[in-house]
């Protein structure tokens, strides 16, 4: 298998009509999958099945793009581990050596099952649910049945029943793994989809209303605003507003250039030429983030990269413009529940 290149627009929305693995080759900036958005990490493969889209909301980056026909997704069960999203999208991260690797097609074998099963195996590794082999098979079994009976609005206790399995368990289980409980995990899968006729398809909302399982578009209109803030309608046209201001270019290539001095909204402010509250709000309204949110993920990622190439840590901090080592380790544990040092030996075991 061949890895075909994608270099997708800004703005523009890509829908996939089958099963795919998108791995950056390079560039920066955000993304949107599913409605939420997500910044981009050099060495993390992106897995997107049927039917999701993939839009650029701002910067520029390729992808390889590897594709796995539905008869191999249906053969392997436990693709769904990548496939079957449950509250992000699904990914493997591919630190320092082993990106390098698959960036020179070296360490995915050139067909299809041995790309799968790689990337399977490097998920059950890093083990992003924190949980054992019988708990992630309980969760994706959950995960299967819902996506089969959302659409009849069942109730939680419907879908243990279709399980078998100890309802209070079960649902103690999805929260301290996913921190949601059954019934929002119910509200997000529906939510979801309705996000996707809406936007998607010239269905009336009437139409939306009965097939996703409700009997009321009274009732539908008032949960879709309940939980998005605006009716169906108004969120339609928004989605197909296209607002390519230059704003968010303007403001990752600030933070491209200053992040290791400078963390500060009043700083980024000044070089966009706007006032500190405008800043905010517009960076709230198009990413659902913070300025500081921003710099703090751009350290996070050169830091990661710094020490996958085995760099000092003294020397990570003050190439990343911190005032001692200690403070350095301190920012990464509080960010990302490591020290430096048991990050670096986490990779070196994926490795």
């Amino acid at each position: 298998m061949k890895p075909e290149r994608f270099q997708p627009v800004v703005q523009k929305t890509y829908r996939f009509s089958d099963y795919n693995m998108l791995l950056p080759e390079s560039g920066h900036g955000f993304f949107q999958i599913d409605f939420q958005n997500y910044s981009f990490t050099a060495t993390r493969a992106i897995f997107l099945s049927c039917g999701q889209y993939f839009q650029l909301l701002d910067g520029q980056t390729r992808f390889k793009v590897y594709r796995f026909p539905k008869s191999l997704i249906r053969s392997k069960m436990n693709s769904r581990y990548l496939f079957k999203h449950l509250i992000a999208l699904g990914a493997v991260d591919l630190p320092g050596e082993s990106a390098e690797k698959v960036a020179k097609d070296n360490i995915l074998p050139g067909n299809e099952p041995a790309v799968l099963d790689f990337s399977i195996e490097q998920w059950q590794m890093q083990n992003p649910l924190q949980s054992s082999p019988q708990e992630i098979r309980q969760i994706f079994d959950f995960k299967d049945v819902l996506d089969q009976s959302y659409r009849r609005q069942p109730s939680s206790a419907q879908l243990f029943q279709r399980l078998n399995q100890p309802a209070v368990r079960l649902n103690q289980l999805l929260k301290k793994r996913l921190g949601v409980s059954s019934a929002q995990l119910l509200q997000n899968r529906t939510l979801l989809e309705a996000k996707r006729e809406v936007v998607f398809s010239d269905k009336s909302m009437k139409e939306i209303t009965y097939d996703l399982g409700f009997n009321d578009p009274a009732y539908f209109n008032r949960f879709f605003k309940r939980t998005t803030g605006k009716t169906p309608r108004q969120f339609r046209e928004m989605f197909q507003v296209d607002d390519r201001d230059s704003f968010l270019g303007a403001l990752f290539n600030a933070i491209e250039e200053y992040y290791k001095q400078e963390r500060s909204t009043a700083f980024y402010a000044r070089q966009l030429g706007m006032s500190i509250p405008a800043v905010s709000k517009k960076v709230q309204k198009k990413l659902q983030r913070t300025v500081g949110s921003l710099v703090r993920e751009k350290l996070i990622s050169e830091s990661k990269q710094l020490l996958s190439k085995n760099w000092p840590v003294v020397d990570i901090a003050y190439d990343l413009g911190f005032e001692a080592p200690n403070h350095f380790s301190a920012f990464f544990k509080n960010y990302t529940g490591q020290t430096p040092s048991d990050f670096r030996h986490s990779i070196q075991k994926v490795q």
